[in-house]
């Protein structure tokens, strides 16, 4: 009788730790609520570190509908840990999200080595978009669309970078669209150069690739469709309620 009642009391002190791990993931994982826009389209969203740094990518082209919704929005959850699996440090953490529209990639076909560019806009015509030289020659900036969850429209930073023989696109760190091409490096070469410039329209981007191969450009579009998302401030570990 002696060895069942240890065993039982073994059993029981087992499920008190299970229960106790339980309850500290729960008090650990962060929830929080994003308000929505009026703008239709998948929703992408991530954790950035107090440096700025993505650190897990919640959501990419999520359906809204595919996401749970209460009063004050869509309703979050994250058990601080990045993209690896990993827990992150304690820190000031903050969840950011883009909805947006159709982001699609169509080839232009170029006309000599030193073609510049055919939807490039000349200078009198950047107006729409807050452009300068100071800005390196792979990022852009562009005015966020027009929404009633704004109370102002924001400069968002487009960029574009080489990443595992892909060109990803992103909007304020936040991944977009990933453009193949025959362009991309291979081996330990450097680099080709990679231009990202606004549109003859609105909403457009013409990125462009240098290699010794030459140059191949693509039109980027739907850009005119971003609306972006600040759920603000995540303390992680989050304070126990």
């Amino acid at each position: 009788m002696g060895l069942i009642f240890q065993r039982v009391e073994a059993q029981d002190r087992a499920q008190e730790s299970i229960a106790s791990v339980s309850a500290t993931n729960a008090v650990q994982a962060c929830r929080f609520a994003v308000a929505l826009p009026e703008m239709e389209g998948p929703l992408t969203l991530g954790i950035f570190s107090p440096e700025g740094n993505l650190v897990r990518l919640l959501y990419r082209d999520a359906p809204i509908d595919s996401i749970p919704a209460g009063l004050n929005g869509l309703l979050i959850s994250w058990d601080g840990k990045d993209d690896r699996g990993a827990e992150v440090p304690a820190g000031i953490y903050r969840a950011r999200g883009l909805v947006h529209g159709r982001i699609a990639a169509s080839a232009i076909a170029n006309t000599t080595d030193d073609w510049p560019g055919s939807y490039l806009r000349t200078e009198q015509e950047w107006a729409p978009f807050f452009f300068s030289t100071l800005v390196p020659k792979n990022r852009m900036l562009l005015l966020s669309a027009r929404d009633a969850l704004l109370e102002r429209r924001s400069y968002l930073s487009i960029s574009a970078q080489w990443e595992q023989g892909k060109v990803v696109l992103t909007a304020e760190g936040l991944p977009l669209l990933e453009v193949e091409s025959s362009h991309a490096p291979s081996g330990i070469p450097t680099n080709p150069g990679i231009e990202l410039h606004p549109g003859s329209r609105e909403g457009t981007a013409e990125l462009t690739l240098i290699s010794d191969e030459g140059k191949k450009s693509y039109l980027i579009t739907g850009l005119d469709q971003l609306v972006p998302l600040d759920a603000g401030a995540l303390p992680f570990p989050p304070s126990p309620h």
